[in-house]
């Protein structure tokens, strides 16, 4: 049974890095027609995109009240502010 899960994730590991992979051969065609638009205007879909489907994924994962569980604790709140803040910066 142990065996059965670890080759599972192994082909699904596999499956990414060749997948990410393709990408990354295949991306920079995209990258060349993007050439008009504002760096910094792509910068922000792309974080607001991620912070989108993160937060999606989260929810789907985990349900609602493992994900806002920390949000009660005030000071856990603080240090995940502050860490935003800085991974930001």
């Amino acid at each position: 049974m142990e065996e059965k899960i670890e080759r599972k994730q192994y082909s699904i590991g596999m499956s990414c890095a060749l997948g990410c992979a393709g990408l990354w051969g295949v991306l920079p065609i995209y990258w060349h027609s993007l050439r008009p638009i504002d760096s910094m205007l792509i910068i922000f879909y792309r974080i607001f995109l991620v912070g989108v489907t993160t937060f999606l994924a989260a929810w789907k994962l985990y349900g609602r009240e493992k994900l806002f569980a920390p949000m009660k604790n005030k000071r856990l709140l603080t240090t995940f502010i502050m860490a935003g803040i800085l991974i930001t910066a």
